[in-house]
């Protein structure tokens, strides 16, 4: 894990670079460039700078309203549904070229290989949603600048069911015109209620996407760039790369054809 800046953490900071100074409680198997303070610190992690042993970790930070309410995302489970229902076979498939939404999808959903498909509305995953080996999932063009969603949510089981993985090169792509986004959403709630399971998993993969778990753990790893994530809990991995886009300050949402929402929620990021 590369962090440029300066790197903070209450607990644990492992196998990380540094640009800058850090705070923690624990540095393990770390590159420090700058001063690192801490409580304890490993043999192993090399401080460029001034260490200070005893240092008193940083405190918690407050917890922060996440920036789409569950309301909205029902409502979007709503539109979803309003505009018909796959029942099968499960798990779901879409064939190559395929053009899907609104829609809600009763199983599993898995795009696959070198199929690429276009999302044209919200589209709700009552269960996992899977993308992997080359698959490309895009904003359809009608939408212009506008963006739309993905949601991986069983509401019946929420500990262990509604998680995505995005792996080995699969792609998930805006219109092409830019401000439009693909939002991946998972309500897996697992992390926030003290389970293991990862709500959305992220590895050897790129894309203009904006991820977003309220309840649960995002996990980031291997050769992995995004634009935004937002989750209960964020771990990074091995050589993943978390860019903020700058202008996220207003995103249009399609819910449709025919509506839309607006969500002022992300600011530029320096």
């Amino acid at each position: 894990m590369i962090i440029g800046k300066h790197a903070s953490s209450t607990t644990l900071l492992e196998e990380a670079i540094v640009g800058k100074d850090t705070h923690a409680a624990t540095i393990q198997d770390s590159i420090i460039t700058r001063d690192a303070f801490y409580q304890t610190i490993d043999n192993d992690t090399i401080v460029f700078g001034v260490k200070y042993p005893g240092s008193t970790p940083p405190q918690d930070l407050p917890k922060l309203t996440m920036p789409i309410a569950d309301s909205i995302l029902d409502k979007w489970e709503a539109d979803a549904a309003s505009g018909g229902t796959i029942s099968g076979p499960c798990p779901y498939e879409p064939s190559d070229d395929a053009t899907i939404g609104p829609v809600k999808i009763l199983c599993d959903m898995t795009v696959d290989g070198t199929t690429s498909i276009t999302i044209n509305g919200p589209v709700w995953v009552v269960g996992n949603l899977d993308l992997k080996n080359s698959a490309t999932v895009r904003v359809g063009s009608g939408l212009g600048s506008n963006s739309t969603m993905i949601i991986a949510d069983d509401p019946a089981n929420r500990l262990t069911k509604g998680t995505v993985a995005v792996q080995n090169s699969a792609q998930v792509l805006g219109s092409g015109i830019p401000g439009s986004y693909l939002m991946i959403v998972s309500r897996n709630n697992s992390m926030e209620s003290g389970g293991g399971t990862v709500a959305i998993d992220i590895k050897n993969s790129s894309s203009a996407s904006i991820y977003y778990a309220p309840h649960g753990k995002l996990l980031i790893q291997n050769s992995t760039t995004l634009k935004e994530a937002t989750a209960y809990g964020i771990e990074m991995k091995n050589s993943a790369t978390l860019i903020y886009e700058s202008g996220l300050d207003n995103v249009n949402f399609s819910s449709g054809p025919s509506g839309g929402y607006n969500v002022h929620s992300w600011r530029e990021v320096e």
